[in-house]
């Protein structure tokens, strides 16, 4: 290349225009300089042509390469979150038992709940647990861009991230909404089993309460002399004795639905703000070694899916609360009326029989 350098850039001896003569091997050498140089220039384009397209295709095939090895890493989320709920949900539903065991107990004081404590553990181990994951998630991901090399070729590099980040924060936010599903699920499917299996001891309790509750008044009332009540003062008793029923029994849905809308809706709250702080802050550790734009948009995602996970739950939540105070409701009514026409048909009995 040097002598073809020298041969285009020597500065040519210009001959006399009476003393030149063009010879035939002269046209010839000229003609082989040019065609040697037209071979150079070629080559060189070629060249660079084939550099830089090498450049964007190992770069695209990198991102490519650490888009896939991403969403496979977070096919795992969904069994770990999964395993994280059924283990929440156990310590969860063996709190709860306790928590309507003492509900139970409360319930002929004013039907007073509070699951503040359990809902607090329960809600405790998820946002750990789906820490722990994230975290993981994220520096398997971080240790793989770090390896990108971004310098040169703006567009195609531009457009191979575009592609990376929205591949990316669609499997995110997939993975999200089913995880969240599953635990809404398993959490409400544990909450009617434990509170189902309080009702019916809940509901015992509470008549025997009343059955005792009307003997000792009768009792107290009217002592041993019955001789002087007719027919009409027992359909007194009763119906008084029944009203008095509507009107506890007909308040306690709102009773407890407001004392369960009140706990739940606290403890959503500190899982909302639990869940996006710490995805916040993990991202904000690990900002400087991801793309420019993807803390962002997988920040918008993992907040969109703490929202339907939260809003899940208080649905879910929300939902089996008014069934089973329903449930119960419709057991009471009928089961206390009759514990309260029992012992006044056994004292009947006894007038009769004195």
């Amino acid at each position: 290349s040097r002598t073809v350098l020298g041969i285009l850039f020597k500065q040519p001896v210009i001959p006399k225009v009476s003393s030149f003569k063009p010879s035939f091997a002269a046209l010839l050498r000229l003609s082989d300089t040019l065609e040697v140089t037209t071979d150079v220039t070629g080559a060189l384009k070629l060249a660079s042509n084939n550099a830089r397209g090498e450049l964007v295709s190992e770069l695209t095939d990198t991102l490519k390469s650490a888009a896939s090895d991403a969403q496979g890493d977070l096919s795992g989320v969904t069994g770990t979150l999964n395993s994280s709920t059924e283990k929440a949900l156990n310590g969860a539903t063996s709190e709860i038992n306790g928590a309507l065991n003492s509900a139970t107990d409360k319930a002929l004081s004013g039907f007073k709940t509070d699951l503040t404590g359990p809902l607090n553990a329960a809600v405790n181990k998820s946002v750990s647990g789906f820490t722990s994951v994230l975290t993981g998630e994220f520096t398997s991901i971080n240790e793989k861009a770090v390896t990108t090399v971004t310098e040169g070729i703006t567009e195609p590099l531009k457009e191979a991230k575009d592609r990376a980040v929205g591949q990316l924060t669609t499997e995110i936010k997939g993975t999200l909404n089913e995880a969240s599903d599953t635990a809404a699920d398993q959490l409400s499917t544990g909450l009617k089993v434990a509170i189902d299996k309080r009702i019916e001891k809940g509901v015992t309790g509470l008549t025997q309460g009343v059955v005792n509750d009307v003997q000792f008044q009768i009792n107290k009332a009217f002592g041993g002399k019955y001789g002087h009540m007719g027919s009409t003062r027992w359909i007194g008793v009763i119906d008084e004795a029944n009203d008095a029923i509507d009107k506890s029994v007909g308040g306690l849905p709102d009773l407890v639905k407001s004392q369960f809308n009140t706990v739940v809706e606290k403890t959503m709250r500190e899982l909302k703000y639990g869940m996006t702080g710490t995805t916040s802050a993990i991202l904000e550790e690990d900002k400087a070694d991801l793309a420019p734009g993807m803390d962002k948009a997988v920040q918008n995602s993992i907040e969109k899916s703490v929202e339907q996970l939260t809003d899940g739950l208080t649905s879910s939540i929300g939902s089996l609360v008014e069934k089973t105070v329903g449930e119960l409701c419709a057991q009471l009514v009928p089961q206390l009326k009759a514990a309260v026409e029992a012992p006044i048909d056994q004292l009947k009995e006894q007038i009769q029989v004195g």
